[in-house]
């Protein structure tokens, strides 16, 4: 699973529309963020990284949110 990250620049429909053409799949689009998300091979990254409007490649991370109080389970 991977983020890409879109420049202001570039309409962000577009851009996942490109990139599924690539073979990206399961995509979610973050407009707020300036975000997509998405599944792809990872031999893929490098065309992904030459379509118009992408800044940032990165493999997607959990994260865990804690309370201010700390984790009390």
């Amino acid at each position: 699973r991977w983020v890409i990250r879109i420049s202001e620049d570039h309409y962000i429909k577009d851009v996942a529309k490109e990139l599924a053409a690539l073979g990206m799949s399961k995509q979610v689009i973050l407009a707020e963020l300036g975000s997509i998300t998405g599944q792809a091979d990872a031999r893929m990254v490098a065309k992904m990284r030459k379509v118009e409007g992408v800044l940032e490649i990165e493999p997607d991370s959990a994260i865990r949110l804690v309370s201010p109080e700390g984790d009390k389970s």
